[in-house]
């Protein structure tokens, strides 16, 4: 088993949890709206009555884009930084697009969240970008695999300290 650095747990832990939030998130909103309709409340139904096909689009590709990019960069693979790069592109489009043609569900995302819709939309963006620097880095390291075939060198604090990668 290869030794992990810390930060790749973190960062997969973060893509999991985004992906199983979402997932959690729709199967209820669309298991109570089919299963008991009087039970789900106004918001509910204005967020269904605004799911065009190209936010549900986004949605689900900034999902799977979210899910591939974990398990890239858990499996220590260098295509983990182009993921997390589309995730980012993907977060960015559904936000920009969600302002300009759908106000009503960055209204409703404002009433249902602590916080404002700009400052939420600025966090994750900013953990996304956060986490494409520090897959460039353990991409320099060497940590990261560059093609399918090879493997990555073997992470250790020692070899960190020296600024290399120990292989055997």
């Amino acid at each position: 088993m290869k030794k992990r650095p810390f930060g790749v747990w973190i960062a997969c832990l973060y893509a999991f949890y985004k992906t199983a939030t979402y997932l959690f998130g729709t199967v209820v909103l669309f298991s109570v709206a089919y299963l008991y309709p009087e039970m789900l409340p106004e918001k509910g139904w204005i967020l269904m009555a605004n799911m065009t096909p190209v936010v549900a689009l986004l949605a689900w590709a900034n999902l799977l884009v979210m899910l591939a990019a974990g398990v890239s960069l858990f499996m220590l693979k260098r295509v983990a930084i182009y993921l997390f790069l589309g995730s980012l592109a993907l977060t960015l489009t559904s936000s920009v697009y969600g302002l300009i043609v759908q106000p009503e569900l960055v209204e409703l995302a404002a009433d249902s969240s602590s916080l404002p819709f700009y400052v939420d939309v600025a966090i994750s963006v900013g953990i996304r970008l956060a986490i494409v620097v520090y897959c460039c880095v353990l991409a320099r390291r060497g940590v990261l695999a560059a093609t399918r075939g090879t493997q990555p060198g073997r992470y250790t604090p020692e070899a960190d300290s020296r600024g290399g990668v120990a292989r055997r």
